[in-house]
């Protein structure tokens, strides 16, 4: 509540409406980072509160992954910043990621995807994410029913190569492909306040 607390009294000294909290909280700090309990750190009522005081919650774990991945992969500045505007929980997932599919087979230089979400093409960019680091690759081919395709359309069961020498992908990961784009409330997975 504190970041709630700072923010009603800068809206409040500024004469402002535009201010909201974004509270960082190192959650089970004493268990090493992939011990603790990284997909619900908050319970739900602390969620429901944030989503109606618009109020961001992030864990530093997530600020962690969020910083390493940026520069590892040269993230632009508006791939991030927005989520540190947007309320409810927030993940480390940047905004020019769109939402693929899951991987559903694991081959030793192929992945298969069952495209679930949006489309993909020859030349773009597809990540997985893993524990800590999101890999990503260049798409260099599609294969859909034994076919060399150059796209890949909701509904699909896609075959993407993935390199031998990059980490293996368990079945069941997430995969996105990455497209800068407008509407970047539907990116994030959490509201925004209407304005800023």
């Amino acid at each position: 509540m504190q970041a709630f607390k700072h923010a009603t009294l800068i809206m409040r000294e500024q004469k402002r409406l535009d201010v909201f909290g974004l509270a960082l909280i190192d959650h089970q700090r004493h268990l090493p980072p992939l011990d603790r309990n990284n997909g619900m750190p908050f319970r739900q009522e602390l969620v429901d509160v944030a989503l109606q005081n618009f109020q961001g919650l992030m864990t530093t774990w997530d600020l962690y992954r969020l910083v390493v991945n940026k520069r590892r992969h040269s993230w632009a500045p508006d791939d991030v910043k927005p989520l540190f505007y947007a309320y409810g929980r927030i993940v480390s997932k940047p905004v020019h990621y769109t939402l693929l599919g899951h991987v559903a087979h694991v081959w030793t230089h192929a992945i298969g995807v069952d495209v679930q979400n949006a489309s993909v093409s020859v030349g773009e960019i597809v990540a997985i994410e893993f524990d800590i680091l999101f890999e990503e690759i260049v798409v260099t081919s599609l294969r859909i029913k034994d076919e060399s395709k150059t796209e890949a359309s909701v509904g699909d069961k896609t075959g993407i190569p993935w390199p031998a020498a990059s980490k293996r992908p368990k079945v069941g990961a997430p995969v996105y492909v990455a497209r800068r784009r407008g509407g970047v409330a539907s990116a994030l997975g959490v509201q925004q306040p209407s304005s800023k």
